[in-house]
């Protein structure tokens, strides 16, 4: 009797978390050479876009570089974090990322972003929301930016 009682009352649970745990999804740990990093950059912007930066450089320690002209001094500088990476049917390569604005003033927010990079490696799509992960990445939303390698 005491045995059972251990095996449902001890074991039982625990190897249910432990199959759980293992179905989980590992969090993404972002490589060395990950296709986002570097300069991506739009020049259309600062005229259409007037508060979206002309120049965005990802640097592999996490933080991004937002330049509002194509100058070598940044205005911004963020921290951003890789969640998960995949890539698609037809080779491009997407990322989620969670990425920290704001400034002392204003205090910081995550911002929940879904980037494409094309098969190319050439062009640089996303769309953020301040609430949740986008869903897919549409040219007529509010916050839709698409940048291209330099």
């Amino acid at each position: 009797m005491e045995a059972r009682k251990l095996i449902s009352g001890v074991i039982l649970p625990l190897a249910v978390l432990l199959l759980i745990a293992s179905c989980a999804k590992k969090p993404y740990v972002a490589k060395e050479d990950e296709e986002i990093y570097g300069t991506w950059v739009n020049t259309s912007y600062g005229t259409t876009k007037d508060f979206f930066s002309q120049k965005r450089i990802y640097k592999p320690d996490g933080t991004l570089e937002e330049y509002g002209g194509m100058a070598d001094i940044a205005h911004l500088a963020y921290k951003y974090t890789i969640i998960d990476k995949w890539t698609d049917s037809e080779g491009n390569i997407w990322y989620k990322l969670i990425t920290e604005y704001g400034d002392k003033t204003y205090g910081s927010r995550p911002a929940y972003e879904l980037r494409k990079i094309s098969n190319s490696a050439l062009t640089l799509e996303f769309v953020f929301s301040m609430d949740n992960y986008p869903t897919e990445i549409d040219p007529n939303h509010r916050y839709y930016f698409i940048y291209y390698r330099q």
